[in-house]
């Protein structure tokens, strides 16, 4: 601690500013400048998200996770004991950064309680995007950050209030950090909390169900309008309900998911849809392959277009939403 302050008066008195000590460095991925203190296998995908981090070696499974996943970043920050700079001090940067629009936090510790409301609230007015993932749940992660950056991580239950106070989407692991940051990055916000869903699987409308109660997204009924045009799409034995299962008979038929998508996405009693879809891994594509799929993902694209309003969407063919909000 006497090193650091030390360091922190020199800098001081010399009009030097300092990021650390006792990080990393950071990834400037719009510009291509990487003061960083590990290696950083190429290449490096621009993107929508900037990623603050009170980690050093966290930095690289994140740089990893997000270039496995096709997330493009705009800035990562490995903050160490933050002497002089701070999170919110990058974050309220990263706000006035044209080329970001989700901020992924990854926080041991609040350090400045009044300067994250104040950038929280200024990224609600810009209506950019902060999550969190905020350690300190158990009594083991709190020992460990007080053990490698000094860090108080103070109490769950009221970081939990204060972050759902201030409209920062918490989540509990690193996946789900990138890939919301991601899905808030690359799509406009979604208007409202109705969604409809439709899936090739009935487990996957049961797993997305109580997903969806969990966060507070409702699942409103059909109109008798939407559901007439599923009948028309569907198998008799199907069951036109949302969450929709347009069931195996995708595998005789594979144009159904999509038809079915095409009624949905017009449904007035729903803002947002999920349009859940799986791919084949582990295979080089082939120009066979691509022959097959790309006339899939070029019709999908069609639909989005001409739906209520269009919606950008991430790299990743896992998953699409679409929003049905009015065009700006």
């Amino acid at each position: 601690m006497k090193l650091e302050r030390d360091l922190l008066t020199f800098a001081q008195e010399h009009g030097l500013t300092i990021l650390g000590p006792n990080g990393n460095g950071f990834i400037n991925v719009t510009d291509q400048i990487t003061p960083y203190g590990l290696p950083i296998t190429p290449p490096l995908k621009a993107g929508p998200v900037g990623v603050v981090l009170q980690s050093g070696a966290l930095a690289s499974a994140v740089l990893a996770y997000a270039q496995g996943h096709g997330i493009g970043l705009s800035l990562m920050v490995a903050m160490g004991n933050e002497s002089m700079i701070s999170v919110t001090d990058v974050v309220d940067y990263l706000l006035e950064d044209a080329s970001t629009r989700s901020i992924a936090l990854f926080l041991e510790s609040i350090r400045h309680p009044d300067e994250l409301r104040r950038v929280a609230e200024k990224a609600r007015a810009l209506r950019k995007t902060i999550v969190a993932l905020k350690i300190g749940r158990s009594e083991a992660s709190s020992r460990t950050a007080m053990a490698h950056t000094g860090a108080l991580v103070g109490n769950d239950a009221v970081n939990d209030a204060a972050l759902r106070q201030l409209g920062i989407i918490r989540v509990s692991s690193l996946e789900d950090l990138l890939t919301t940051a991601g899905l808030a990055g690359y799509n406009a916000p979604l208007p409202g909390r109705r969604m409809g869903v439709v899936t090739p699987s009935g487990g996957a409308c049961d797993i997305i169900s109580d997903l969806a109660e969990e966060v507070g997204l409702a699942l409103p009924e059909f109109t008798p309008e939407t559901i007439e045009g599923l009948r028309a799409v569907l198998p008799s034995f199907s069951t036109c309900h949302n969450p929709l299962d347009v069931t195996g008979y995708v595998v005789v038929d594979s144009t159904i998911q999509q038809r079915s998508l095409q009624v949905v996405v017009n449904d007035p009693n729903i803002d947002f849809v999920l349009n859940l879809v799986s791919t084949e891994g582990g295979k080089a594509p082939t120009p066979e392959s691509l022959a097959q799929v790309l006339p899939g993902y070029d019709n999908l694209s069609r639909i989005i277009r001409e739906s209520p309003a269009r919606l950008c969407l991430p790299p990743t063919p896992a998953w699409i939403s679409h929003p049905r909000r009015a065009s700006s």
